[in-house]
């Protein structure tokens, strides 16, 4: 499956995946991520459910947390 994150085109040897897999297959912490999937900005609480599909575009923010 082919997937654009952040611009940038990735290969993964699965045939699906939904955003939570996605982020632990990229050692991202879920609960320091704000998504976007072709567009849509996803609520935490539905990474889990959202759908990956080839060719899907996925934008991820890090939230950075400091003084």
């Amino acid at each position: 499956m082919k997937l654009v994150i952040n611009g940038k085109d990735y290969v993964f040897e699965h045939d699906s995946l939904d955003l939570l897999s996605l982020l632990e297959i990229i050692d991202t912490n879920a609960d320091t991520v704000v998504a976007e999937v072709n567009g849509e900005i996803i609520q935490g609480d539905y990474f889990g459910e959202t759908a990956l599909n080839d060719g899907t575009r996925v934008e991820l923010i890090n939230i950075v947390g400091g003084g």
